[in-house]
């Protein structure tokens, strides 16, 4: 699953040819990395037994930092174009490939782009981002709940 978020994230136009890390970033600027936060539970199930799923992340920079205004208000502007970027995904249906028995149908960010932590010549800067999909997990003969209505269905 991560290999493939990691795979789609390197084809954004605001992280070409930079390096994007996988739960580690270092103190000097530039550097991306790809962090998972420890809350994402499922969200439900559909009739057909599908599971409904997300799972957050976090996708970091270290950046310059200093009391250059332009630099640090470009700093955000990466995490706005991000953000528009991965709502063109969506609408285009242009995913992540997470593995065989998982459908996206969602890539969206949950915050603006954000300073975390600053020293003097740099800053830590995040957005929440989260990826929605469904999962085939549900065994046949398993009863499930309908998430909307409280309905019970047998597959």
């Amino acid at each position: 699953m991560y290999k493939g978020l990691m795979e789609w994230l390197e084809t954004c136009p605001q992280l070409a040819g930079q390096t994007l890390n996988f739960d580690f970033i270092g103190a000097n600027p530039v550097e991306w990395s790809l962090q998972i936060p420890t809350n994402s539970p499922d969200t439900g199930a559909t009739v057909t037994g599908s599971k409904l799923c997300k799972q957050d992340f976090i996708l970091v920079c270290i950046s310059n930092f200093g009391d250059d205004a332009l630099m640090n208000i470009n700093n955000l502007d990466v995490f706005q174009s991000i953000k528009k970027w991965f709502a063109a995904q969506t609408r285009s249906k242009v995913f992540p490939d997470l593995g065989a028995d998982k459908q996206v149908t969602k890539v969206l960010a949950v915050t603006d782009g954000y300073i975390e932590a600053t020293t003097e010549s740099a800053a830590r800067y995040q957005i929440q981002c989260r990826v929605e999909y469904a999962e085939e997990a549900v065994l046949a003969g398993t009863q499930i709940q309908h998430t909307k209505r409280g309905n019970y269905y047998y597959i």
